[in-house]
């Protein structure tokens, strides 16, 4: 019986866990193309081509709540670089101040990073 009983009260606690989700965009404020790429921890690299006046959903991660690293950026993104007609951006996109952060509610955050054309400059 108590075997029972510690059994309901793991499976009543594994099912209130909530799940966190962050997305993270990437705003293209030029009036031309721009080429983003991006470098994970594990060295992948992905480049990512963003229409004039479009954003494109670059990351989406998600997994049960714990303890938020304060800086969303770095822990999900080990490099981001921007060229625009074959100028690369000198601006330090991993820096958090660069971009701004929508709480949509206790379980969603939308991370928005506006490219605009004084990046190129």
């Amino acid at each position: 019986m108590r075997k029972f009983i510690v059994i309901g009260i793991l499976f009543i606690f594994c099912a209130c866990e909530k799940n966190m989700v962050d997305d993270f965009i990437i705003v293209n404020d030029c009036s031309e193309e721009i080429l983003v790429t991006i470098t994970n921890f594990s060295d992948k690299t992905e480049n990512i081509k963003i229409a004039p006046k479009t954003d494109s959903l670059v990351l989406d991660v998600g997994g049960v709540m714990g303890p938020r690293n304060s800086d969303m950026i770095k822990s999900n993104f080990k490099r981001i670089d921007v060229t625009k007609n074959g100028i690369s951006s000198k601006k330090d996109y991993l820096n958090k101040s660069h971009w701004t952060c929508d709480i949509v509610n206790n379980r969603y955050n939308r991370w928005y990073l506006t490219i605009e054309p004084k990046d190129f400059e």
